[in-house]
């Protein structure tokens, strides 16, 4: 049997929250200085996310922004690879956008940088055109 890392719980910790609407261990964990980057390199207001936060304000700004236009109904950790503070995370996730009835099913990779028991820097990769398109249907 492995043993799982400190950090890595921490990971599988704030995902399993989050996917329950409770971002609550995320900002617990947030270093000070965090350095959110969220899916695409531009703030889009009608996607929802986009651009990079910085601080826990800018991750607070992001969370309202994430949601108001989309509800995690699942955001599972497939997989999880960890070396030297940087903590890779294979999520399956189930969100259901806007006002629809239907929920969409999306993976997601989710890099943590970790200091001590700070999470200092997220990376958020996804397949962006494919949730415009599910959003727009």
């Amino acid at each position: 049997m492995t043993t799982m890392h400190p950090e890595e719980d921490l990971v599988r910790t704030v995902l399993r929250a989050y996917a329950q609407s409770d971002i609550e261990p995320l900002m617990a964990h947030l270093a000070d200085d965090i350095v959110w980057h969220s899916a695409t390199i531009a703030k889009d207001p009608a996607s929802h996310f986009g651009g990079t936060y910085l601080g826990r304000a800018g991750v607070t700004e992001l969370m309202a922004q994430i949601a108001s236009g989309y509800t995690f109904l699942r955001l599972d950790p497939v997989d999880i690879i960890s070396a030297n503070g940087v903590h890779w995370a294979l999520c399956e996730s189930e969100i259901l956008p806007g006002a629809r009835q239907d929920t969409i099913r999306l993976p997601m990779a989710i890099r943590f940088r970790i200091r001590g028991d700070r999470i200092a820097e997220v990376h958020v990769f996804f397949d962006t055109a494919f949730v415009a398109r599910e959003r727009a249907a």
